[in-house]
């Protein structure tokens, strides 16, 4: 059910990805799919990882998105082959850029460098 709700997710924030809003709250619910539900793989498997990218790089001055992107990261980070695939889909660049963008951001800066999931 979960990896179906990532794809409508998907899907949206594509048909919409000039709106800020919508990257913000797709990568908010991306973020929660994420978190603990033993799924990553599944999520990664839908295109959640490029997605996110995706939205972190087209609106890079958003820090909401930016918090919720680094957020998502991280939580599929849990699973080792996943954190692979994350760095080599642009996650890591993607959060590279956050921190350096948002360098007053305390929630950037807090996700960006947190060793365990969110």
């Amino acid at each position: 059910m979960e990896s179906d709700d990532a794809v409508e997710i998907i899907s949206l924030m594509s048909a919409h990805e000039k709106s800020e809003g919508v990257q913000f709250r797709g990568c908010m619910s991306l973020w929660h799919l994420a978190d603990g539900h033993n799924i990553e793989a599944s999520l990664a498997e839908k295109g959640v990882i490029e997605a996110v990218v995706k939205a972190m790089e087209r609106h890079l001055r958003s820090e909401g998105v930016q918090i919720a992107g680094c957020g998502t990261l991280v939580n599929l980070s849990v699973d080792d082959t996943i954190e692979a695939a994350v760095v080599t889909k642009g996650g890591l660049d993607a959060v590279i850029r956050a921190i350096q963008t948002h360098k007053k951001s305390a929630g950037v800066q807090e996700l960006a460098y947190s060793p365990h999931p969110q």
